[in-house]
């Protein structure tokens, strides 16, 4: 029997805050967000250094034979020649371990210094839409190398126009058009941005064989995608979807958006170069470097048409431990990491500037296997159904067939949920720095805005032991919690308080430590 917790981006449980840090050295006013999806808290420091920018070039060729990564910094990992950096798929070859852009000759004088990151994890940035996986889209829009249609303000609840001036729906509500921005250029001189680029983005993106993450809605909905002219795109729907204009054009976070890709580049390289070529992009970063499970290395796009970056060059290092990352910044091998909850009080004397950036993730703990829904609410056919991961004998499933079997196991979800004590996690894991979440789907300024205290789970062990007998398990049973790593550094702690917190009303619970990678193919193909 599983219940499974993953500790992602976003999530059902706890909202915490991330907090940057870094060293204290001089820095320039007023950096651009590194994030092109929605901008990000400015970056606060840098090395001070200013390389050499390059400047508009042609398009760059299909990457070279793999080039020597230069050594690392002593306490920085350094490279694996063996890594891929997670990124597999059907239609294209593996990328070299190491991959790179070659500079145009002109420098510019607009952005200045490096700004050196560490990161736990810098997967391969591939630029075909059906070749990109979660991890993907997001290396590519954290770095503000891609961008999203639009993307939610940091300071209120309100959506901020970018790679459009403004969209709306007719009278039916089933085609949206968008209203593109007008000379938005591909970064390596492939092009104005047009109609074309966001159709063809779009199809490749639902194709067969895709494996990009946020597909579904797409998938189902959209009859056709119908350029008008070359500054306006419609979306034609089958039937009115209220989330597809949110799901498919700001995303989470990146991770699930829809990225505009050049037609004209893909047509120029072929599917496969292009996948594995890293120009491209409209955001205000373009990529110089990868290097597998090593580094990423941007520089900033001269005259962006959103804004251009006050740091000429971003430098982010995959340091996959949390307590490497803090030696790291103290060392000064870099200028920026996230900080955990439990670490933050402790660096504030070692002379490190904190930006605390509300509504930074959430963690969530969901039960697996109810698998009801011979169709979805829109009509969609499930096939296979039953779902492989569906049994009814687990408390918290029960048998489809039969409502009284279906109310006893709700009964038990809201024992389990009941049981949790979300501020006690808060005060004693994350030091304070986080808050218990609503519902899953407000994050950082829509919480704010829109959040109601009726919609929190109160924690009451009596009444959730009180369920647990209603619904036949007086006794309590057995029961498995998947904890997922690599989004939050307190994530396995917070995984053991949450199975005590099940012990405690009898419920036999142990936890199973997992990467988010490897776990996430079982989750998607309804086989956990």
């Amino acid at each position: 029997m599983k219940i499974a917790t993953l500790l992602s981006s976003m999530a059902l449980f706890l909202l915490f805050s991330v907090f940057l840090i870094a060293c204290s050295s001089e820095a320039p006013a007023d950096p651009a967000a590194p994030a092109a999806a929605a901008p990000a808290a400015p970056a606060v420091a840098s090395s001070g250094t200013a390389p050499a920018a390059p400047a508009k070039g042609s398009a760059p060729a299909a990457p070279s034979a793999p080039a020597k990564p230069a050594p690392a910094a002593a306490a920085l990992p350094a490279p694996n020649p063996l890594a891929t950096g997670g990124q597999q798929t059907s239609s294209a070859a593996a990328p070299q371990t190491t991959i790179k852009l070659q500079p145009a000759s002109t420098a510019s004088t607009a952005p200045s210094g490096t700004l050196r990151t560490a990161e736990t994890s810098v997967a391969f940035p591939g630029t075909v839409p059906r070749d990109t996986p979660c991890g993907t889209q997001n290396v590519s829009h954290h770095y503000g190398v891609y961008e999203t249609p639009k993307y939610w303000g940091i300071g209120e609840a309100v959506i901020v126009p970018n790679l459009t001036t403004a969209w709306s729906y007719d009278d039916s509500a089933t085609v949206l058009t968008m209203d593109l921005k007008k000379g938005v250029q591909f970064h390596n001189d492939w092009g104005e941005m047009t109609s074309a680029d966001w159709k063809w983005s779009h199809d490749s993106m639902i194709s067969d064989g895709s494996i990009h993450s946020n597909i579904f809605i797409s998938k189902a909905r959209v009859q056709e995608v119908k350029p008008v002219g070359d500054y306006s795109v419609e979306f034609h729907l089958d039937i009115p979807n209220i989330f597809f204009i949110n799901s498919q054009m700001d995303g989470p976070g990146g991770c699930g958006s829809l990225e505009i890709v050049s037609k004209n580049r893909i047509d120029t390289l072929g599917e496969e170069a292009a996948h594995l070529d890293l120009s491209g992009g409209t955001g205000p970063f373009k990529f110089v470097e990868w290097t597998a499970g090593d580094k990423v290395i941007v520089e900033a796009v001269p005259d962006h048409h959103r804004k251009t970056s006050s740091y000429q060059r971003i430098e982010a290092y995959e340091i996959k431990e949390t307590a490497t990352q803090m030696a790291a910044l103290l060392t000064k091998q870099v200028d920026v990491a996230i900080a955990p909850p439990t670490s933050v009080d402790k660096i504030k004397d070692n002379g490190l500037v904190l930006q605390k950036m509300n509504g930074g993730g959430y963690n969530r703990l969901y039960p697996q296997g109810k698998f009801c829904m011979e169709e979805t609410l829109d009509g969609t056919v499930v096939d296979p159904y039953p779902r492989p991961a569906y049994d009814p004998s687990i408390p918290w499933v029960g048998d489809c067939e039969d409502p009284a079997s279906l109310e006893k196991a709700r009964l038990v979800r809201w024992a389990v949920s009941m049981s949790l004590d979300r501020q006690s996690i808060v005060d004693n894991i994350l030091n304070g720095y986080a808050r218990p979440a609503g519902p899953a789907e407000m994050m950082g300024v829509t919480y704010e805005k829109y959040y109601q205290d009726k919609w929190a789970v109160p924690y009451d062990p009596d009444k959730a032991r009180q369920y647990l007998k209603d619904a036949g398990h007086a006794g309590g049973f057995d029961a498995v919690v998947h904890v997922t790593t690599g989004y939050n550094p307190s994530e396995i702690e917070m995984g053991e308080a949450i199975a005590q917190m099940m012990i405690a009303i009898g419920i036999d619970t142990s936890i199973e430590v997992l990467t988010y990678k490897g776990y996430r193919p079982s989750v998607v193909a309804r086989e956990s």
